[in-house]
């Protein structure tokens, strides 16, 4: 009877640990698809409240004039300093911006990186996170390689209306609006996605 109160009390101790998002275990509330996870430019002071976050125009217009304009929750600041400091050799690219501009898509993407802000999709980056030395690939993150790992590569590789595994906006038709649910994607010649 003893051991079964104390294995009782262990279990619910490591329930409350998961819940909280500080023990990444499967099978817990916070670590299951992402069907419901909440938008990601939404960030919650309490659980009834939610507070939008502005998106950064000139961030949208700089960044997003390359390549898809990832939202800053998918990265930790000290990946978004690097890359920012480093617009000279960006990713194999001159992306040099003036000081001014470089400042302040600095900011915005630190003021709400993964690391900064509370919410579900912040939590289950920063556990992705290697802690020595993050990376500045979202696509080497293990939340991304989880949430993409039923996708055959076939289909990005041999898809002439996708560039790759990068432009989240070809399947995620709400990516624009920071919503990544798995209601809003339809895969290119392929159509709907359901797992």
């Amino acid at each position: 009877m003893e051991k079964r109160k104390w294995q009782g009390s262990v279990i619910f101790a490591v329930m409350v640990i998961a819940t909280a998002g500080l023990l990444p275990i499967s099978g817990f509330a916070d670590d299951d698809d992402d069907d419901d996870d909440e938008h990601f430019w939404s960030r919650s002071s309490t659980a009834s409240q939610t507070v939008q976050i502005e998106s950064s125009n000139i961030y949208n217009e700089e960044c997003g004039s390359c390549h898809f304009a990832f939202p800053p929750v998918l990265l930790p600041k000290i990946a978004w300093q690097e890359i920012m400091n480093n617009l000279s050799d960006h990713f194999d690219d001159n992306a040099e911006l003036s000081a001014e501009t470089q400042r302040e898509i600095t900011d915005y993407l630190v003021n709400n990186s993964a690391d900064t802000l509370s919410t579900k999709t912040s939590r289950k980056t920063m556990r992705s996170v290697n802690k020595g030395k993050p990376t500045m690939r979202i696509t080497e993150l293990a939340y991304f390689r989880h949430e993409h790992n039923e996708i055959p590569k076939r289909i990005f590789e041999n898809n002439p209306e996708l560039s790759g595994i990068t432009n989240c906006d070809a399947c995620h038709t709400k990516a624009q609006n920071g919503s990544f649910r798995e209601s809003d994607i339809h895969i290119p010649g392929i159509g709907r996605w359901d797992d």
